[in-house]
This record gives C-alpha cells, structure tokens and sequence, in this order.
C-alpha cells in the first residue's frame, strides 16, 4: 500500500482496501443465498475451552513438536517487521523505496522460503520420521 500511495495519493490504499471490504461483503450475501437456510439437524460447536482442553492438545504425541515454533517464531518475525520499516524510513530511504524491500521482497522471501521447507519436510520427514503429517 505504500507503493500505491506513493504513486496514486493517500486515499487510494483506502479506496482498494474499502473495495475489498465491499467484495467481501457481497460474496457473504451471496453465498447466504446460494446457500439458503442451514439445516436443523446441526449441533453448534462449543466456544468454550479450558484447562482439559489445554491438557488434552498437550497430550497427543506430535503437539509438542509444535511449541518451539509457536513460541519463538512469531515474536521475532512480529518484531522484525514492525522495526524494520521504521528503521529503514531513520536511514532515509524514500517510503516508496522500503515498501518494496520490506514489503513485497519480505513477503516473497517468506513465500519462498515457505514452500521451500515445505518440499524438503516432505521429501525427507514424511515417509520415515514425522508422525506429524501421519493420518
């Protein structure tokens, strides 16, 4: 969005952002209507969670391999990119100028990133030693 109001003026990240929100909203209304009424059989899920359902997600053997990257991932990451374009704009580079690093060479590094370890976890952890991924 930086990029764009770099280019277009301020109101128009606003402009794209409300016609996303407008998108939205009629794909809902439609699908509302595609859909019709839901049928009556339907048991609601419960909101609720406590301490047992805590207890229990930590019970199952693969959920723990998940904590180490729940804990420390996000924050760093969160961190990195709050910091970085500040950091950037000190330094004097022009808004234009950090969105494009920050932003879209950021995303498309994580994107890379991502399906890279996506294909060398499935190539490598999958048949043999994570009973993550296992049915």
């Amino acid at each position: 969005m930086l990029v764009v109001q770099a280019r277009a003026g301020w109101e128009w990240p606003f402009r794209i952002l409300a016609g996303g929100l407008l998108s939205g909203v009629c794909l809902l209304l439609l699908l509302c209507l595609i859909a019709g009424r839901a049928p009556r059989n339907l048991i609601p899920a419960s909101t609720r969670i406590g301490f047992k359902q805590w207890i229990t997600y930590f019970s199952f053997a693969e959920h723990p391999a998940w904590i180490p990257l729940s804990l420390l991932y996000f924050p760093f990451i969160g961190t990195t990119w709050v910091y970085l374009k500040p950091l950037l704009l000190d330094q004097g580079m022009k808004a234009e100028n950090v969105a494009w690093v920050a932003g879209v060479a950021g995303g498309l590094v994580g994107a890379v990133a991502s399906m890279m370890n996506g294909m060398g976890y499935a190539q490598h952890c999958l048949p043999a030693r994570c009973s993550i991924w296992r049915p």
